[in-house]
C-alpha cells in the first residue's frame, strides 16, 4: 500500500503541480479566530454514530477556511463537519511578510467517541501532516 502511495506522489511531482505552503494541525489551530460548531446530524444522532471527522483545508489570504478534501470519517457525519469547517476564520497567515494561503488539516468531532479513539484520530491526523509535507517536499526537490 505504501509504495503505491510512493508512486501517486512521484507521479503527482512529474506533472510539476505547484503546491501551497502546509501548515502543522497545531500553528493552524493558534491562528483559529472563529470555530463553528458542527450541527450533529440527527440521523446519525439517533444511530449514535459519533466519532473524528479529519478534513485537509485551506485557508486563504483573508482568513476563510474551505474544505479540500475529506481524509477520513463516517459518511454520515463528514458533510456537518465540512458544512462547518467552511465557516471557521483564522487569523490570516504570512508567508515571506505578506497573506498567503495555506493548507492544513483540521478535526471535527461528534458525540464522545473517548480517549482512544481521540488518540488515533490525532495519530492519523499527524501521520497524515508528515506524508503530504514530505510528499510536497519531494515535489518541490523533483522539479528544481
Amino acid at each position: 500500500m505504501r509504495l503505491i502511495l510512493v508512486a501517486l506522489v512521484l507521479a503527482l511531482a512529474a506533472f510539476g503541480q505547484t503546491t501551497t505552503r502546509r501548515i502543522p494541525p497545531d500553528e493552524a489551530a493558534k491562528h483559529l479566530v472563529k470555530k463553528a460548531s458542527a450541527a450533529y446530524p440527527s440521523l446519525a444522532e439517533a444511530a449514535r454514530i459519533q466519532g473524528n471527522i479529519i478534513l485537509e483545508v485551506s485557508i486563504d489570504e483573508s482568513g476563510a477556511a474551505s474544505v479540500r478534501r475529506l481524509v477520513t470519517g463516517h459518511p454520515m457525519l463528514a458533510p456537518a463537519a465540512i458544512e462547518s469547517a467552511n465557516r471557521w476564520k483564522y487569523q490570516p497567515f504570512e508567508v515571506d511578510g505578506k497573506p498567503a494561503t495555506v493548507v492544513t488539516l483540521v478535526m471535527v468531532t461528534f458525540g464522545n467517541p473517548g480517549k482512544e479513539n481521540d488518540a488515533a484520530a490525532r495519530a492519523e491526523m499527524l501521520f497524515q501532516d508528515s506524508f503530504w509535507t514530505l510528499e510536497e517536499s519531494a515535489q518541490v526537490d523533483f522539479i528544481n
